[in-house]
């Protein structure tokens, strides 16, 4: 697996013309690594967002609290 320092290298060498198995001898990585870190289109891996996704948009969110204001009574 390569580091978040190594991606952009890879990168920045296969843009400097040097090939596959050349990359990975210099980074110590596998032709595979190499391949993959250049193909990719984010140099930085992303974390997968988890969890439920909100249900309340802006207009459900208004309809809500204008429902909350008129059932419940200020002291």
């Amino acid at each position: 697996m390569l580091t978040r320092d190594e991606r952009p290298y890879c990168r920045f060498l296969r843009d400097e013309g040097y090939n596959y198995p050349s990359i990975a001898s210099r980074i110590g990585c596998s032709e595979r690594q190499a391949r993959h870190a250049c193909d990719t289109v984010r140099i930085m891996p992303q974390k997968n967002k988890t969890g439920r996704r909100p249900n309340l948009t802006p207009k459900r969110l208004d309809k809500t609290l204008r429902s909350v204001e008129r059932h419940f009574v200020y002291p």
